[in-house]
């Protein structure tokens, strides 16, 4: 029987409950699976299945009809579970198989079921902890029991019985598997202690039979794992059961060594991403015919990091050379605006004004590489009292206008535009640009001039470069974007998509470089470097920009470890249909972000178009008062960053239990039925423990505890 223990440490009353009988659930408790769910086991099964017997056209028609097989045995069963032969004979009837077929399809799914199992990370201490401890292991699944400890064998977990569902046709949810227990192991209700990662089969069933449990959680799929492990059910193929498999893999693995939030978002969101986009960049150049491909700093850091583990765990495009390219857009459009003549020039000069973003006049003059003493004298007349260094506001469009029409600014631009024409030349000689039939540009994209800008000094130069945006075109002035130039996430050329604000700014911190922004080229010795902008670039590495690159190269190489595993090839197809999941998931961060994803990345300081900031500071009752009383005022109201949910979140949603938008998904029918689940645990009239107040004294289970009628 239960018991409170009495003991003196530290001269304190410290208080135990302890229990005779550990009984453990297995799957996602104390295994997990390469894949999140079994359909994309079934999927991979399936795979074989085609290959060694008939009746079966592809793998994704099995994994269909292997659901669907199970559904109808268990719904036509009498008992409250089904065993694996008998999914298999409703199996061999659709698919004509005999016995010996049915046999080795059976078969041929323990191999594989075997081959994909681990043990949980997060269980990993309480597996160690218990080695000494009376265990029983309960799970809900058609596989026998003895097939389930030889699992357990294999991953060297502690030794005892193991009560499959398919074996007694009695489930945990309903509490009759913990009463067979009772049985079996003679012992009562208060003597155990269930451990599990359902709340429904493990938490509530345990709660009918009156038996305490203790939630293990951390090995269950977040919503990003689930959204790309569903598309394992279409031709998508086994990409995105492998993304989600690896991602639960690596955050659990990296548990305790980086924040939750960072995890989640790498695993789960970015991760993923980063990773089909140079897999699609790499792919795409080698169909292109492409020698080279250059990685334009500091959007192409993560991504050639990425493309070179491509290459080197999956022998991805081999006969491509990647290369890192310094550049921007003021590095490319000053140079770009030389090739401009006659009637065309001023418009161009007046567009790499407007579109610099900048919003200081000493800002403006640096897009020329022009000093403010050069054109002071060229203003004086046109705009005077503007100061060099305050911000521009109304008056910038004016400031511009006189930029442009000052002939000694114009003298000054050009002259400036031919010897940055003749380093950036020099510089992109240097890197063998020009040396190979066809080279591919790598940058994140959106609206596509800066390479545009690029392509243009190499095309004076008799180069060719093919353009692929890993982020994609969209918005005002991406039409203008080199009409041959590829695409991934979005290719929404001249529009504005909702998504855009959604994909630019996520993808813009998933992709920002560890280095300040270049500038331009300058020839050091018999060597052109770059030469870089004197503002920016600490903040990221301030916020913790290496350890977020160090975990997306963790992820890359453990997505392309789990493909190795499985025997999977990506293809371009495979790419285009795993890109809404994608999307969906970039969405689903911004649009219901945790407290601790929104605090994290909230803060992140993104360089926008016109001025720095963080995607979304929490506001203040100070803030409130004066946006209100400067409404009217655009450029006086204080700024919070772009992304507004994260500023809602950072600002109320610390003091709430959950996140301000986490509360609008609570009524999707899962997560009702988890909810419920959770109330009938409550209300059950036995204890829940937490995991890690285990220990174990002797062979007895003890819980750290307060004595009743106390608080912790």
């Amino acid at each position: 029987m239960s018991q409170y223990l009495e003991s003196n440490e530290n001269s304190e009353n410290v208080f135990y409950k302890g229990y005779s009988i550990l009984t453990l659930d297995v799957f996602d408790t104390c295994l997990i699976r390469d894949f999140v769910s079994q359909e994309s086991l079934w999927h991979l099964l399936g795979r074989e299945i085609v290959r060694q017997l008939p009746g079966v056209s592809s793998a994704a028609d099995f994994a269909r009809l292997r659901a669907a097989s199970e559904d109808y045995t268990r719904n036509t069963s009498d008992r409250e579970d089904i065993t694996l032969n008998e999914i298999y004979a409703r199996l061999a009837s659709i698919c004509g198989w005999n016995l010996r077929q049915q046999e080795r399809a059976v078969s041929l799914e323990k191999e594989l079921e075997t081959r994909g199992l681990s043990v949980n990370p997060a269980a990993r201490s309480l597996l160690a902890a218990i080695q000494q401890a009376a265990v029983c292991y309960l799970t809900d699944t058609p596989h026998s029991g003895a097939f389930i400890e030889k699992c357990l064998i294999g991953q060297q977990l502690p030794a005892g019985p193991v009560l499959s569902s398919g074996d007694h046709g009695m489930r945990k949810g309903t509490g009759s598997l913990f009463r067979i227990a009772m049985e079996r192991l003679n012992a009562d209700h208060s003597e155990i202690l269930h451990i599990g990662n359902d709340l429904r089969s493990d938490g509530g069933g345990s709660a009918a039979a009156g038996v305490a449990f203790g939630p293990l959680l951390e090995a269950n799929p977040n919503r990003y794992e689930k959204a790309l492990d569903a598309l394992t059910s279409g031709s998508a193929g086994l990409l995105g059961g492998c993304l989600a498999g690896c991602g639960r893999a690596l955050r659990l693995e990296k548990s305790g060594q980086f924040s939750p939030a960072l995890l989640s978002v790498v695993t789960g969101v970015a991760g993923p991403a980063i990773f089909a986009a140079a897999a699609w960049v790499l792919l795409s150049a080698q169909a292109d015919g492409v020698e080279t491909l250059y990685f334009v700093s500091r959007d192409g850091e993560i991504l050639l990091a990425a493309a070179e583990l491509l290459r080197q765990e999956l022998g991805m495009a081999p006969e491509i050379q990647c290369r890192y390219l310094y550049g921007s857009r003021r590095a490319w459009h000053l140079p770009a605006l030389s090739l401009m003549h006659g009637s065309s020039f001023l418009p161009a000069l007046r567009a790499l004004l407007v579109q610099s973003g900048k919003t200081t006049l000493r800002d403006l003059l640096a897009q020329l590489d022009l000093e403010a003493e050069e054109a002071r004298r060229g203003l004086a007349d046109s705009v005077p009292g503007i100061s060099l260094d305050a911000p521009l506001g109304d008056r910038r469009s004016e400031v511009i206008d006189a930029l442009v029409s000052s002939a000694l600014i114009q003298s000054l631009a050009k002259s400036r535009a031919t010897a940055a024409y003749e380093a950036t030349v020099a510089y992109l000689r240097q890197e063998e640009m020009f040396s190979h039939n066809k080279v591919g540009l790598v940058d994140i994209g959106w609206l596509g001039h800066a390479s545009a800008s690029l392509i243009a000094v190499a095309a004076d130069q008799g180069a060719q470069v093919q353009c692929y945006f890993a982020g994609g075109l969209c918005g005002r002035g991406s039409q203008r974007a080199p009409k041959e130039s590829r695409a991934f996430l979005i290719d929404a050329r001249g529009e504005e998509p909702k998504l855009r604000s959604v994909l630019v700014h996520l993808l813009e911190t998933f992709c920002a470089g560890s280095g300040r922004s270049t500038s331009g080229y300058v020839r050091t010795g018999s060597n052109w470097v770059p030469r870089f902008d004197s503002s920016g670039g600490d903040a990221a590495v301030l916020w913790g920009i290496a350890d977020y690159q160090a975990l997306i190269r963790a992820y890359v190489q453990a997505a392309c470890r789990a493909l190795v595993k499985v025997e999977w090839k990506i293809t371009l197809a495979e790419l285009k249909t795993i890109r809404p999941a994608l999307i969906a998931n970039i969405r689903t961060l911004w649009r219901y972000p945790t407290y601790e994803e929104a605090e994290l990345w909230g803060s992140f300081p993104f360089e926008g178009d016109f001025e720095p900031h963080v995607l979304g500071r929490p506001f203040s009752l100070r803030d409130l008062l004066s946006y209100a009383w400067h409404f009217k005022s655009t450029s006086r109201r204080p700024q919070f960053g772009p992304w507004r949910q994260a500023v809602v979140v950072r600002t109320i949603g610390g003091r709430l239990p959950t996140g301000p938008f986490g509360l609008l998904q609570v009524m999707s029918p899962a997560q009702r039925q988890i909810q419920l689940a959770k109330v009938r645990a409550k209300l059950a009239r036995r204890p829940e423990v937490r995991v890690e107040d285990i220990a174990v004294q002797g062979t007895n289970v003890i819980i750290r505890t307060t004595p009743p009628g106390s608080s912790r």
